[in-house]
């Protein structure tokens, strides 16, 4: 299991587990602008708020980098240790993202490379949709190794999986850039009950879609929108909704398969955390 090498366990009795999703903040030096926006400026934002509140892992879910400089990995890696102090952070890599880059520059505390934390009751897996184009593929070698780290995980225990590409078409014009098999490795997750939900980034959107199953509860299937900006919803043309700023997704995971989870959303206003519906996916 190359990928999935290394645990990392955080044994805690504080319930719920809080967790924050980031992604797709497209970074760039010098001054540079992604579709318009200074992603810079918008990524700080998102810190700031995520620093008023205490996180048991944070994880990156791809597309760090827009410019591929060494320099821009090395902004989030900077505000990661000034913003989130010691809060362990996770990531996995996007289709602009180098892994080698991703390695070098989050390889040490309070990144970890680990892709599979075990926090509490719960299991979090990093996925690897990275493919040889900027659509997501998932490697036969890799589908080995997901259902390797599946297998060991007990029944009765509950798994929250990342990835960063989209697996089912949202209506749009990122759906050329689907992960290609991403229907396989849903039919893989939907088949071990252990699995409660999912999150990816890629599409610069809030979504939510609930995958029904025969003989297990079903799974939520969450899009998380980027840090940068946010792509026009259910259009065929690449454009982007202007009336958007940046975001992040929070999770809080319960005892007996509970969860919350809900898009924050960060602007020169500010903004306050909704209170969102708890699933209970036991």
């Amino acid at each position: 299991m190359g990928w999935f090498t290394g645990t990392f366990s955080v044994t805690t009795a504080v319930q719920p587990l809080k967790i924050a999703q980031i992604t797709d903040c497209h970074l760039l030096i010098n001054g540079g602008t992604y579709e318009g926006v200074d992603s810079k400026a918008r990524l700080q934002s998102v810190m700031v708020k995520l620093a008023e509140q205490t996180w048991d892992c944070v994880v990156v879910t791809g597309d760090v980098t827009q410019d591929h400089t060494l320099g821009s990995y090395e902004i989030l890696a900077d505000y990661c240790r000034l913003y989130l102090k010691d809060t362990i952070v996770a990531w996995l890599p996007g289709n602009h993202d180098d892994i080698d880059c991703l390695n070098r520059h989050f390889g040490q505390p309070p990144f970890t490379t680990a892709k599979h934390l075990k926090l509490g009751h719960w299991h979090v897996l990093m996925l690897n949709t990275k493919g040889p184009t900027p659509a997501g593929q998932v490697s036969a070698e890799h589908f080995d190794e997901i259902t390797q780290v599946l297998n060991t995980i007990e029944p009765d225990e509950s798994v929250l999986v990342f990835c960063h590409h989209h697996l089912l078409p949202v209506n749009g014009y990122i759906d050329k850039h689907i992960a290609s098999n991403g229907e396989l490795l849903l039919n893989l997750l939907k088949a071990h009950e252990q699995v409660k939900c999912i999150a990816h980034g890629h599409v610069h959107q809030q979504r939510q879609t609930i995958l029904a199953r025969a003989h297990y509860d079903d799974i939520y299937l969450w899009a998380t929108p980027s840090t940068s900006v946010q792509f026009a919803v259910n259009s065929k043309v690449r454009g982007n909704d202007d009336s958007l700023g940046p975001a992040f997704r929070y999770f809080e995971l319960g005892a007996g398969a509970q969860v919350l989870s809900d898009v924050i959303w960060c602007s020169s206003g500010g903004s306050t955390f909704r209170q969102a519906p708890r699933l209970d996916l036991a």
